[in-house]
């Protein structure tokens, strides 16, 4: 879950994330004048604060103005010792994409909710608020794009089994946001055949690794006597 680690592994890939900068707790506490000056150098508001290694949309925050950023990277560094800061986009479009042994799923589009999925959005309101447009009504070529993009991230950070690829569009741009790992229900829905589906996949993988690990050597003997000094020796 480390988001830090996935952006540098996603622009190495060739995908698009938004302007960050990342910092520890010895950082800021020993010296947040040079913490804050390099956020207002690389970054503008509004500008999103996230705990380096949660998922759940525990520990974010959104902040305009710098009292807010102040209080913003309070809040994630009581949740961990490394944040991301990041340029928060507006009037955006999320997209989520989930990716099966390599093969992405159809794509979908959360709808009702503001600037960004909280924890409540995600959890607590799907009733009334939050909800899915699933398949998402876009675009073909955008969607060819969201899964081609989701496949590339899956690869990018050696994903195995199912994930899911959350993205950010605006203006005809695309940024990788995050994966994540074995999301709820195992993302199960993203695909026609379901559970029985995805759960059918993941044995058959867990199966193909259990014979590879059988195959594989556990202990080693160094060699010794006069075959070892044969080698090399003289």
């Amino acid at each position: 879950m480390d988001k830090e680690m996935q952006k540098r592994l996603f622009s190495a890939a060739g995908l698009s994330v938004l302007p960050y900068v990342a910092f520890d707790a010895d950082a800021y506490v020993n010296d947040s004048y040079t913490v804050i000056e390099r956020l207002k150098k690389e970054l503008a508001f509004p500008i999103i604060v996230k705990p380096c290694n949660l998922g759940s949309s525990i520990g974010i925050s959104l902040a305009h103005t710098y009292d807010e950023l102040f209080a913003a990277v309070r809040v994630a560094l009581s949740f961990d010792t490394r944040v991301v800061a990041e340029n928060a986009l507006q009037d955006f479009e999320e997209y989520n994409c989930a990716v099966l042994l390599g093969e992405p799923s159809e794509v979908e589009k959360p709808v009702g909710w503001k600037d960004f999925l909280s924890y409540e959005d995600k959890y607590l309101r799907k009733s009334t608020g939050t909800r899915r447009e699933f398949p998402a009504a876009i675009p073909e070529d955008l969607r060819a794009r969201i899964r081609e993009a989701a496949a590339t991230a899956y690869a990018a950070v050696g994903a195995s089994g199912v994930a899911r690829v959350d993205f950010l569009h605006k203006d005809g741009a695309l940024y990788v946001n995050e994966i994540n790992t074995i999301p709820g229900s195992l993302a199960a829905y993203f695909y026609e055949g379901g559970t029985p589906y995805v759960i059918e996949r993941l044995l058959q993988q867990a199966k193909e690794v259990f014979g590879a690990k059988q195959r594989r050597t556990f202990a080693y003997k160094p060699f010794s006597g006069e075959g070892a000094k044969g080698r090399g020796a003289k």
